[in-house]
C-alpha cells in the first residue's frame, strides 16, 4: 500500500505542465526623495516607499504583456496592484519586458527597461547553463526571436519578417511558405515575399531586360578570337590560310557589340558564319561587308553594327574571325563578340 501511494505522488508530480516562464519582483519604490518632517523638506534625500502602487507590464517596445500570478497558469490583470507593504510579483513568458510603477505619491512613473526573463529549468532554455544544447524544433519558443512553427512543410523558407515573436522581438526569424508555381521571391521594400511577376512585365538578368513569359537566359556573352603569330609581325595579305581562327558557339544569341585590341598598329577584320554542319566558314559566308576596324590607339569597343549583314547566331554556329589588312608590326589582335541571349 505504501509503494502504490509513492506511485501515485510521482506520477502526480509529473502530469504537471511546465511553463518556459519566469517571474519579475520589487518593490514600490523611488530615489533620491526628500524626508518631510511637519511639512517641512529635509535636505536629506531618501528611497521613499509607496505601498500599492500600480504596476503595468509591458513587452519590451511594444503594447502589454500577458501575465500570471505565478506559475501554474493563473492570470493576473494588466496593470495591478502591488501589495499594501510595497511588494509587487508577476510571471512572464520567457523574453524581454519592460515594467512601470505609478501611484499618486510617485514624483514621475519610474520605469525598468528590458528586463530579460528566462526560465533556466525549463529543458531546451537558453540560460539553462548549457542545456541550451538540448534537442529542439528550429522556430520553437526556445529561442526568442523566432517565431514558432513546427512541423516543416517542403519549400519553407526562413526569413526574418516584421511579424512579432511571443515575446516582442520585431523583426523575428519566422517561415515564408513555399510560394504557388510560377511565382518568385521579391521584395516589398521590408519583408521578402512570394510574387507572380506581372504578364507583360520585364526584369533585368544580368544587364539584360526579358519580358516575364518569355525564355530568359543568362545574358550577355563574349565570343573571343585571339590570333597571335609567336612574336613576329602580322603581314598584310595573307588572311584565311595564316591568320584565321574558329570558334563554334553553344548556344543561340544576337550580336550587341564588338571590339578589337591589339599591341600596336591596324587592322581590319571580317566575322564569317556558318550553320551547324560538315564545313567550316569560308570567305563567302562573311557577315561583313567591309569589316571593322582598329585604326587608331590599340583598343576600340563600339556598339555600331551597320557593317554586320546579320547580327542573329543560332546554335552551334560556327564563326571565323579573319584578319583583311594589318599594318604597323602587329604581332597579336584580340576580337570580342558581345552576344545576348
Amino acid at each position: 500500500m505504501k509503494r502504490l501511494l509513492i506511485l501515485s505522488l510521482l506520477l502526480l508530480g509529473f502530469s504537471s505542465t511546465v511553463y518556459a516562464r519566469d517571474s519579475v519582483k520589487g518593490w514600490c519604490e523611488e530615489g533620491n526623495r526628500p524626508v518631510v518632517t511637519s511639512g517641512l523638506n529635509s535636505t536629506t534625500r531618501v528611497q521613499a516607499s509607496h505601498p500599492s502602487c500600480t504596476i503595468t507590464v509591458y513587452v519590451h517596445g511594444a503594447g502589454l504583456a500577458t501575465i500570471y500570478a505565478d506559475n501554474n497558469n493563473t492570470p493576473l490583470a494588466n496593470p495591478f496592484t502591488a501589495q499594501s507593504g510595497g511588494r509587487w510579483q508577476a510571471y512572464a513568458n520567457d523574453g524581454r519586458y519592460d515594467v512601470t510603477m505609478s501611484s499618486a505619491g510617485f514624483s514621475q512613473t519610474v520605469t525598468y527597461s528590458d528586463i530579460i526573463l528566462c526560465d533556466p529549468f525549463v529543458p531546451g532554455a537558453i540560460c539553462a547553463g548549457g542545456s541550451g544544447g538540448n534537442a529542439h524544433n528550429l522556430l520553437s519558443t526556445t529561442h526568442l526571436d523566432t517565431v514558432p512553427f513546427s512541423p516543416p512543410v517542403q519549400g519553407d523558407i526562413i526569413t526574418a519578417q516584421t511579424t512579432a515573436s511571443p515575446t516582442g522581438i520585431t523583426p523575428a526569424w519566422s517561415r515564408l511558405a513555399l510560394g504557388t508555381n510560377g511565382q518568385v521571391l521579391t521584395s516589398n521594400g521590408t519583408d521578402a515575399i512570394w510574387s507572380t511577376p506581372a504578364a507583360g512585365g520585364s526584369i533585368t538578368i544580368n544587364g539584360s531586360t526579358c519580358t516575364v513569359g518569355n525564355t530568359c537566359n543568362s545574358g550577355h556573352h563574349g565570343l573571343e578570337f585571339t590570333i597571335y603569330n609567336g612574336g613576329t609581325a602580322l603581314t598584310s595579305g595573307t588572311t584565311v590560310a595564316s591568320y584565321a581562327l574558329m570558334a563554334t558557339i553553344p548556344f543561340a544569341c544576337t550580336i550587341n557589340r564588338y571590339s578589337l585590341a591589339a599591341d600596336q598598329g591596324t587592322a581590319t577584320v571580317k566575322f564569317w558564319k556558318v550553320a551547324t554542319g560538315t564545313a567550316i566558314p569560308a570567305v563567302g559566308n562573311s557577315i561583313n561587308t567591309s569589316g571593322v576596324s582598329l585604326a587608331t590607339g590599340t583598343k576600340i569597343d563600339s556598339t555600331t553594327l551597320s557593317d554586320f549583314t546579320t547580327t542573329a547566331i543560332a546554335l552551334n554556329d560556327s564563326i571565323i574571325m579573319d584578319i583583311t589588312a594589318v599594318a604597323g608590326g602587329m604581332t597579336y589582335l584580340d576580337g570580342v563578340l558581345g552576344c545576348s541571349e
